[in-house]
Formats: structure tokens, sequence, C-alpha cells
């Protein structure tokens, strides 16, 4: 059996019975998908490459209500591929679908209150299920609650006018190493991810011990300040604007072009805030996309206006800046750019802080893996407003 025609029977079978039996949910196939009536959820299961009889799967997620999409990776090794398929369906259904759920039927264990930008926003937490593997001894307890108790003031801190996050904790201890990681909407969150490794640390595993948990964080509809950018329509409207900073910013071949370039995306998009925001948050965005397994980017930003003002926030925190990410991705997945993709894209790298900071620290003999990247300087115009 070629490798190939394996990825793909796995694949059939999650999508015939696999999922169905293991979510006990009502579910309608739709070519490679599965729609869930009672979430009004599309899943889309991609299975890698099989190794032996280990297999691999990323569940994709979109959320008709919520205007989300996620991710989850899962990972199952048996005796068969049929019983590594299970072991990895089953950790998909006991930890990610488990918290999916609860947030969905408001199911909530926690609840706070934040301000951002001067107005005030609430919020209620679901918390799946803890799914540990391997044996350990550990001075902590197994109780749900032991990673949100450890991460919830650095995870509200990164709030802002999300309509949903989601994070991802997973804690492993191998006998010569230990891992720690925290996602927040699937982008690691270096500080947060430090806590973790160093509880999983604490743990005396013989072999291999981990733990994995999702929270599932959702605003009050109440309190949610809507966007232009919102929705199917906001995206596609973000989407346009984003093409054409990238069209100026590809036309700005001197440096008079490139020292008007900021004006004349502010006049070109009718929206000072995004025109800031592409130029600042573009060449970042395509750096970290090209060097984030390298080197550790902080999240925590400055952002300095025309008037001398200061104010330090989490990139999460702002409504725009995980939608441009995408909006780029998807830009240069689908080639909107031509032939002159690659060369537009690495001239973005090349404007970029992260790219200046890691060059400058080579050219001193420092090495790329040791580096953490911290206070980045946004300079905004006068018209800028965080949202």
């Amino acid at each position: 059996m070629n490798d190939s025609l394996a990825t793909e029977e796995v694949r059939e079978f999650l999508l015939k019975e696999g999922l169905a039996e293991a979510l006990c949910i009502e579910i309608e196939r739709r070519g490679s998908s599965l729609y869930i009536p009672s979430l009004d959820t599309t899943l889309t299961p991609v299975v890698h490459k099989l190794r032996g009889t280990a297999v691999g799967i990323d569940f994709y997620l979109s959320s008709n209500a919520r205007e989300k999409q996620f991710r989850d990776y899962c990972w199952g090794a048996g005796k068969d591929i049929i019983a590594s398929v299970e072991m990895a369906v089953s950790m998909f259904s006991d930890c990610f679908m488990d918290g999916y759920q609860r947030i969905c039927k408001n199911d909530v264990s926690d609840s706070f209150t934040t301000e951002f930008a001067g107005s005030e926003h609430c919020w209620n937490v679901a918390v799946s299920d803890l799914v540990g593997l391997g044996k350990r001894e550990r001075s902590d307890t197994a109780d749900s609650s032991v990673y949100w108790d450890a991460l919830k003031d650095g995870l509200i801190r990164r709030l802002g006018n999300q309509k949903l996050a989601y994070v991802k904790v997973y804690a492993a201890k191998f006998p010569d190493q230990t891992i720690g990681e925290v996602r927040l909407d699937d982008v690691e969150i270096p500080e947060l991810s430090a806590i973790v490794r160093e509880m999983a640390g604490e743990w005396n595993a013989e072999q291999f011990a981990s733990d994995k948990q999702f929270f599932f964080i959702a605003q009050d509809s109440k309190t949610i300040i809507p966007s232009p950018y919102d929705g199917e329509e906001g995206f596609r409207k973000m989407r346009s604007a984003v093409v054409q900073y990238l069209n100026l910013f590809k036309a700005a071949d001197t440096q008079e072009s490139y020292d008007r370039l900021y004006d004349d995306a502010v006049f070109l998009l009718g929206d000072e805030t995004l025109a800031a925001e592409c130029s600042s948050f573009l060449p970042e965005i395509a750096a970290v996309h090209m060097f984030g397994n390298k080197v550790t980017v902080s999240d925590k930003i400055e952002i300095r206006f025309e008037d001398g003002r200061t104010q330090e926030v989490y990139l999460s925190q702002l409504t725009d800046y995980a939608k441009i990410d995408v909006c780029l991705g998807d830009i240069i997945s689908m080639g909107d750019l031509g032939e002159q993709t690659d060369a537009l894209w690495n001239e973005l790298v090349g404007y970029s802080s992260i790219y200046s900071a890691i060059s400058n620290a080579v050219d001193a003999g420092s090495n790329i893996e040791d580096l953490m990247l911290t206070n980045t300087i946004y300079n905004v115009g006068r018209g800028f407003v965080i949202r």
C-alpha cells in the first residue's frame, strides 16, 4: 500500500464513521468535511503522511456562529493504523471537542471582566477535560483547573475585543527533555509556555508523560465592539485593502515613493488605523513566519503616538492583527501578486525589525536560536486608534 493511498483511506474512515462514533453527535458529510448542525460548525480532518503505524491528524473547524477558525493537531501510535487513528480521535474528542461543546452550551467554569482601549469587556471561560498520557509523580494536582489557575492572569492580560479566543496547553516530560507550550489562537506565547514547561519539569516521569487541555474564552455579546472587518464581507474588505497596500509597497521603488507610502496608503484605504497596521505589521508577520521556529519573539509591543503618548499592548489584543495575518497568508497562497510574490515576500521580511535584529545579532556572533526579541516599538500617526 503506498503512502498516499493509506492517507486517503484514513481520511475516508474518519469521514464515514470514525469521527461520528467518537463524537456521539449528529454529523452530515459534505464532501471532504463534516457539518455538525447542533454546533453550526464544519469539521475537516487532514491526515499527514503515515510513519509506520503512527498517525498525525490536523482537525480544522470553522464556526459559522462565532466567525472563528480553529485547529487541533492530534497524534496517535498504536499496534496498527486503526488503533493509532482511534487514539488521535479520542484525544481530539476528549480534549478540544469537550471544551468546544461546553462553550457552545455556555457550560462555563469562570467569568471575569477586563478593560481595553477605554471599554469594558465581559468574559466566560469553558475549560476542557485534562487529558494525560503516561505515568508521572507530580507535586501539583491533576485537577482540570491546575493550568487555568497558573495561566489565568497572563491570559487575561492578552484579551482585547475578541469574540472568542481559544487556548491550547501542552506539557510533556521525556527522560532528557521537558516541553511546555501555550498557544492563544494557535500562536505560541513564550512567556506562558515557560510557566507550563517549569510545571512539567517538576514531574518525576520514568519514560514519557504529557498533559493536554484547551480553554475557550468567549466575550459576552453585550460588550463586543463591532468591527468593519467582521464576518465574510468584512474579511473580503480587509483582504482587498491588504492587496492594495501590498501593491503600493511593491511600487515604492525609490526612497521618495517609500517615504510617502504611509500617506498614500491612508488616502487609498480610507482607514488610517488599518494603513498604519499594514505598514507596521505586514513586515513583522512575514518575518515571524520565516523565522518563528528559530527565534523567540515576544508578543508585547509598544505603540508610540505622534504626540509622545505610548501604550504597551499584546498583539492578541489588537482586533485587526490576526485578521491581517490571515489575509496575508491567503493572498500569498492564492497568488494574487503573481510572479512577484517571492520577491515581495523577501522584501517585506527585509523591512522588518525582526530581520534587522537577527542580522545585527548574527553579525555580532550570536546564534539565532539564542535570541529573544522584545520591546518592539511601532510609531503611528495622530489618527491611529487602538482597537
